[in-house]
């Protein structure tokens, strides 16, 4: 049994990775003949349906991975589980098992979206798993378990009147006009991560004084660059401001299953690649927002 540091997949993750950001993806359903690489699809349709902000959908897609990849690797037993505990049954299949678990975590997590009744029908249906499969029960299970492990780990507590301390002074981000827009879940740096041992585990310093050439450098670069009318800003940079514009799952995810289809992964292979990745986002988002709030440094009208 292999455990979760990249190994096989490393060279051939992160080259596929590169390599296939030089294109815009959009988040929709791949032609997969992989299950893992369906049920992301699903995930990232459903959650931008339901109208959750960034954080939340980071927070869903890793869930929704890690209990798809503990399920199907207590059956394949490929590679170690990140939590789950619990004995496979014996003869379930780890395709029932990844949908079971991909199911069973996003209904719980986004449930305004029903329509994964019928997906989860049309799945069985088109990876020919029998709805008796014992994997599929067992995938279920798991992910009861990684939905409960994560239910305390701060989410529901981040979202709070948040009032930026030294308000009125130069740095100090305040909500902006014409909007007022409130401060987007200002507690997130505090969420339990996954990995990290906190939010604060790797904080950048400080940036710089707001009188210091460094600043004045920075900023005109960013009015230069930046400006609706800049003479100075390729078409290149302007696509590159465009690629990023929407969220990093939201572009990663994507680009992921394009990799773990081109490289022909298997189910435990695709399932530990999800994982790794999403788990590395939603603790990256932990960490940005612990440093977004205690610095609160002045950031575009919202």
């Amino acid at each position: 049994m292999r455990d979760l540091s990249v190994e096989r997949l490393g060279t051939g993750l992160v080259a596929g990775l590169i390599g296939a950001a030089i294109t815009v993806f959009t988040p929709q359903c791949a032609s997969a003949q992989n299950v893992v690489v369906d049920w992301n699809a699903f995930a990232i349709t459903a959650a931008g349906a339901s109208g959750q902000n960034a954080l939340l959908q980071e927070r869903v897609f890793a869930i929704t991975s890690v209990a798809v990849s503990d399920a199907v690797n207590a059956i394949s037993q490929e590679y170690t589980r990140y939590a789950s505990r619990l004995a496979p049954p014996s003869g379930g299949s780890t395709t029932a098992a990844a949908i079971g678990a991909a199911h069973r975590a996003l209904t719980q997590l986004v449930p305004s979206q029903t329509l994964f009744l019928d997906t989860m029908a049309q799945s069985l249906a088109k990876f020919g798993v029998s709805p008796g499969d014992l994997g599929f029960a067992f995938g279920e299970a798991v992910a009861d378990e990684i939905v409960a492990l994560r239910a305390s780990d701060g989410a529901a507590l981040a979202q709070y009147p948040y009032t930026a301390p030294n308000a009125g002074a130069p740095g100090v981000w305040v909500p902006t006009p014409p909007a007022f827009a409130a401060a987007l879940l200002p507690g997130w740096g505090s969420v339990q991560p996954w990995v990290l041992e906190s939010g604060a585990q790797f904080r950048p310093d400080e940036g710089p004084g707001l009188t210091s050439h460094r600043y004045a450098r920075d900023l005109n670069e960013v009015k230069e660059i930046g400006s609706l009318n800049s003479a100075t800003r390729t078409a290149e940079q302007t696509n590159i401001a465009r690629f990023w514009l929407a969220s990093a799952a939201l572009i990663w995810n994507p680009v992921l299953r394009q990799v773990v289809l081109g490289l022909g992964l298997d189910e435990s292979e695709a399932a530990r690649a999800f994982a790794l990745m999403n788990v590395a986002g939603a603790d990256a988002r932990i960490a940005c927002w612990d440093a977004k709030y205690v610095f609160n440094f002045w950031r575009p009208v919202t």
